[in-house]
């Protein structure tokens, strides 16, 4: 009876200790409806989102479904590989402002050298092993953005000057605990 009246008070001890890190935690992101997507569709897709200010982090999702089950691929926010190429290509860039976000999808070039295999997702072909392989020209995709002050505040900041002749730059934080977010 008293060790199962010591668990019961120690449940109701984390659970209050949880309401209370809950204003610490990361708040909810604005989030976007689900868009449909097909490949070689007009180019960009602009998403108002309602901040009124420069999200401090943005997130696309791009969800794809195989054998009736849904997985996610994040969108990146640098430059896909030209169609001229034959090797399938694709993804999704963004890039936003106070505003929005826009979506930049593979697009036919109109060139003899045209490559249509472009899609929103790729998991490898005929070579590769694993446990679903495939090309998605058809998916669904959303935007999540946050506020900075969605977040709790940072624990540690660096600022490093980038330098191109150099590839990687290592920052070393002195922490004990393992980060829950890193924001590049």
């Amino acid at each position: 009876m008293k060790a199962a009246l010591r668990k019961f008070i120690f449940h109701i001890f984390l659970d209050l200790i949880y309401v209370g890190d809950l204003y610490l935690c990361i708040r909810s992101p604005w989030l976007s409806e689900w868009k449909n997507f097909t490949h070689l569709q007009p180019s960009p897709t602009t998403i108002p989102h309602p901040l009124n200010e420069y999200p401090a982090k943005v997130d696309v999702q791009i969800r794809v479904t195989e054998d009736s089950q849904q997985h996610i691929f994040s969108g990146f926010g640098s430059c896909q590989r030209d169609d001229g190429d034959s090797n399938p290509y694709g993804g999704i860039v963004y890039i936003y402002n106070d505003r929005e976000v826009k979506l930049y999808t593979p697009v036919d070039s109109g060139t003899l050298s045209t490559n249509t295999d472009g899609g929103f997702a790729f998991t490898g072909g005929n070579s590769f092993y694993g446990p679903f392989e495939g090309s998605y020209p058809i998916a669904d995709v959303r935007v999540r953005v946050w506020r900075m002050c969605d977040f709790p505040a940072a624990d540690f900041t660096s600022a490093n000057e980038h330098n191109v002749s150099v590839s990687v730059v290592v920052t070393i934080k002195r922490m004990r605990l393992l980060s829950d977010l890193i924001s590049l």
